[in-house]
């Protein structure tokens, strides 16, 4: 366990019982390391250094303005530890480009270079800590090399959409890239799902190394991860893992036959669209076109949402609707809050106008994953 004189302290010497003064995220890392998985290297400057700094400025009263801690100057030995530390990212004669990061509040410097530059992010974020005396055991700070990625992506230790925990699924880039699925009990590749104009950027090995990493993560959390990685060369990195917050209660089902019967049954219905997988899954309901906001209104749990107007919150559609078609020109709003992976419903991104083949009120099956749409 860290001491109150630790200001400073590597990612792989944290232990559990460091929480209050590294935060959540440092000792996730520290867990990594004694599961020996790779992640960016990297340190983390204590909410010891922080409250010495706040002692040593006489800042200890939420009277003070905010902008003293930018103007106060730290204490040598402080600066000396975290020049240290940040010399041994890189080789000597080279400064290493970091990202810098705090659990509170969700603000981040990213590629920062230089010793100037790495005490003003940390200034800052102390700043924004200042703002909110309430929050200042969440203090720590973490600052890791930053990594120069041929790919990124997400795992999910469960196919959630499905509810089949036979299966690791891992997205390239963001939830609308290139997806594979894995086997957790053999860990071979079952499935790939290359996007049109694509190519496989992921290799084979680097996919199963993932699964098996996503696998160890499940089993040492006891729960189903959402797992942020990168990759570098051959190598690949988590950046990020954390316990998945929906599972649907619906089970498509996946032994031998019975999927593939499942899949013919819907092929041989009429197809009414085509276009390219946002998340995958099957889902049957009834159409409902969606051109203005109040639209959403006549949603119901179970309906099909088609989007078509940039003036439509997606979430909401998300949140009501059993699958979502959305136009291609609506594509670029996706953000964290509607995430497809984040709700577990199939999602489709439809070609321009293509929507105008579909009519309102009619039932159609959603093929997530074929990207299709079938009477």
């Amino acid at each position: 366990m860290l001491r109150d004189s630790n200001l400073v302290v590597w990612l792989d010497h944290i232990e559990k019982d460091d929480q209050d003064q590294v935060g959540k995220e440092a000792v996730k890392f520290g867990e990594m390391a004694k599961l020996v998985i790779p992640f960016p290297y990297g340190f983390v400057i204590t909410t010891n250094a922080y409250h010495q700094f706040l002692l040593a400025n006489n800042l200890l009263t939420i009277t003070k303005p905010v902008c003293k801690i930018k103007e106060s100057i730290m204490s040598k030995s402080l600066i000396n530890e975290i020049f240290r530390a940040y010399k041994r990212l890189e080789w000597s004669l080279k400064d290493a480009t970091v990202d810098i990061y705090s659990s509170f509040p969700k603000k981040k410097f990213k590629n920062v270079k230089g010793e100037a530059n790495l005490i003003q992010s940390v200034k800052s974020l102390w700043s924004s800590f200042f703002e909110s005396w309430a929050n200042h055991y969440l203090s720590a700070i973490v600052v890791q090399k930053k990594i120069s990625p041929s790919c990124s992506g997400i795992m999910f230790t469960i196919d959630h959409s499905r509810n089949d925990k036979t299966k690791i699924i891992i997205y390239e880039g963001n939830e609308t890239g290139n997806h594979y699925e894995v086997s957790k009990k053999d860990l071979d590749i079952v499935s790939k799902v290359i996007k049109k104009s694509r190519k496989q950027v992921l290799t084979d090995s680097q996919i199963i190394d993932l699964a098996t990493i996503g696998k160890k993560l499940q089993e040492h959390y006891y729960f189903p991860q959402e797992v942020h990685f990168v990759a570098e060369k051959s190598h690949v990195f988590i950046t990020k893992t954390k316990q998945i917050t929906y599972i649907s209660s619906k089970f498509i089902p996946t032994k031998s036959g019975q999927s593939s019967k499942l899949q013919r049954g819907i092929s041989n219905r009429k197809l009414l669209l085509k276009g390219f997988s946002a998340y995958p899954g099957i889902a049957t309901g009834y159409l409902r076109i969606i051109r203005r906001p109040q639209d959403t209104n006549k949603l119901l749990p179970g309906d099909v949402a088609v989007v078509t107007s940039t003036k439509i919150k997606l979430n909401q559609a998300m949140k009501k609707a059993r699958a979502v078609v959305v136009e291609s020109k609506l594509h670029h709003l996706s953000n964290r809050s509607i995430s497809p992976r984040f709700y577990g419903k199939p999602m489709i991104i439809a070609t321009p106008n293509s929507c105008k083949a579909l009519r309102d009120g009619i039932v159609a099956t959603v093929n997530g994953t074929s990207g299709q749409i079938y009477l």
